[in-house]
C-alpha cells in the first residue's frame, strides 16, 4: 500500500521549520579591515594597463612630473615589469626625473641611472636610503 504524501511542512520536521534569525556580531575592527583590504586590490586603468591603486597613484604623479608619453615609453620598456596590477621592477634610465614621487610597497627593482635625480647628490642619498629600508634592488 503505497504511503500517502504528506503536505509541505505538515506533520515533519522541516529543517526550517524552527528557524530563528541568526544574531552575530562581526568583531570590532573586521569590517574596517575589509574594507582596506578591497580598496588596496583594487584595480585600476592607466593607459589601458590594470594596475593596483598604488602603481597607478604613483605611475599619475610620475606623469605630473614628466608628462604620459614618456610615463608610457617607461612601462612599455622591456625591463619594466608590472605583475598582477603591481609595478614589481622599474627601468626608468635615461628620462628627465628629477625626483621620485612615493614608491610602490611592490617594487622590487629600480634603475635610474643616467637621470638628473642620478646626479643629485641629496636625490640620490634619499632614494638609497629609502631603497635599503625596503630591499629594493637600487640602479643609480
Amino acid at each position: 500500500m503505497p504511503i500517502p504524501r504528506q503536505q509541505s511542512g505538515e506533520g515533519r520536521n522541516s529543517f526550517l521549520s524552527g528557524r530563528q534569525d541568526l544574531d552575530f556580531k562581526v568583531p570590532e575592527g573586521v569590517v574596517d579591515i575589509v574594507k582596506q583590504e578591497t580598496e588596496k586590490n583594487k584595480k585600476e586603468m592607466y593607459e589601458g594597463y590594470e594596475v593596483s591603486k598604488e602603481t597607478y597613484d604613483f605611475l599619475e604623479s610620475l606623469e605630473e612630473q614628466i608628462g604620459e608619453n614618456k610615463v608610457l615609453k617607461i612601462i612599455n620598456r622591456r625591463f619594466t615589469l608590472i605583475e598582477n596590477g603591481d609595478l614589481v621592477k622599474l627601468y626608468c634610465y635615461d628620462t628627465q626625473i628629477t625626483s621620485l614621487p612615493e614608491l610602490p610597497a611592490s617594487l622590487q627593482k629600480l634603475d635610474c641611472s643616467h637621470t638628473p635625480l642620478s646626479r643629485n647628490p641629496e636625490e640620490k642619498d634619499k632614494l638609497k636610503k629609502y631603497c635599503k629600508e625596503h630591499n629594493i634592488i637600487l640602479s643609480i
